[in-house]
């Protein structure tokens, strides 16, 4: 993720968030299996959601979906 956070031009930020600790979240996303990658749009709004690890263009893609919107 970092190296396609680079290729991109730091056009978005990753944060990690373990959801044993931060439940918050976990229920705000309603996250129910890990690893879990919520995308969110510029506005803050969710794009996306991929359960499992997600190839390098399904994550390009949705990253690039919310740039768009």
């Amino acid at each position: 993720m970092q190296e396609l956070q680079k290729e991109m031009g730091g056009s978005f930020d990753v944060q990690i968030v373990d959801i044993s600790i931060d439940t918050a979240a976990a229920q705000k996303y309603e996250i129910q299996a890990t690893p879990t990658e919520v995308i969110l749009g510029s506005s803050g709004a969710q794009s996306s959601v991929m359960t499992g690890v997600p190839d390098e263009q399904e994550l390009r893609a949705a990253i690039e979906k919310a740039a768009g919107q």
